[in-house]
C-alpha cells in the first residue's frame, strides 16, 4: 500500500485469484474435462449418449449443484469456507477424507457394472494423470494437479464455484 502524499490518495495493489487457474488452462500440460471424459469413454466402449454417461454427469451435477463431497479412489473434493476468498464464501478444497456433516456422491463404484467400470478407469486415468504431471479439468472448471513445489495435491477452479454460506 502506498500513500500520496500530494494528493493523500491511496494505492492498493490487486490480486487475481483465480489468475493461476487461467494460466494453468492455458498449459502444455492442461487435459480439460471433454478430453479426459472422451478418453475414459472410449477405454469404457461407451458414448457420450450412454446411460452411464448420462449417469455420471447427473451424478456430477447433483454433487456440484448442491455442494456435497464428491468422493473419489484418491481424494475427496469438499466445499468449504477459505480465506483467501473471504469469510463466508464456500469453495473447493481437496481433503482425504469424506465429511461427516454433509452429504456425498461416491465416484468410486456403482452397483452398475458398466458405471463401476466406467468410474474405475475415471479414477486410473486421474491418478495416472497426477501422477504424470498433469493438470487435469477432473470436473468442470474444477483442476487437480500435484505441486512441483511440494509434491501435494493442489485445486484450482474459476469463480463460478464461489458460493455464499447462508445462515
Amino acid at each position: 500500500m502506498k500513500k500520496n502524499n500530494k494528493n493523500s490518495i491511496i494505492n492498493i495493489d490487486t490480486f487475481d485469484v483465480f489468475d493461476l487457474f487461467k494460466k494453468t488452462k492455458a498449459s502444455e500440460n492442461y487435459i480439460s474435462y471433454k478430453k479426459l471424459i472422451a478418453s475414459v469413454l472410449l477405454e469404457s466402449n461407451l458414448g457420450f449418449a450412454s446411460d452411464q454417461y448420462l449417469e455420471f454427469e447427473k451424478m456430477t451435477n447433483k454433487a456440484l449443484e448442491n455442494k456435497f463431497d464428491l468422493l473419489l479412489k484418491d481424494f475427496v473434493i469438499s466445499f468449504n469456507v477459505d480465506l483467501k476468498y473471504g469469510l463466508n464464501i464456500l469453495v473447493p478444497i481437496l481433503t482425504d477424507k469424506e465429511s461427516t456433516n454433509n452429504e456425498a456422491i461416491s465416484f468410486i463404484k456403482s452397483n452398475d457394472e458398466k458405471l463401476n467400470n466406467f468410474l474405475n478407469v475415471f479414477n486410473l486415468y486421474v491418478s495416472k494423470l497426477i501422477n504424470d504431471d498433469k493438470y487435469i479439468e477432473i470436473f468442470p472448471e474444477i483442476i487437480v494437479y500435484r505441486s512441483k513445489n511440494t509434491g501435494s495435491l493442489k485445486i484450482l477452479f474459476n469463480e463460478k464455484y464461489l458460493v455464499i454460506r447462508g445462515s
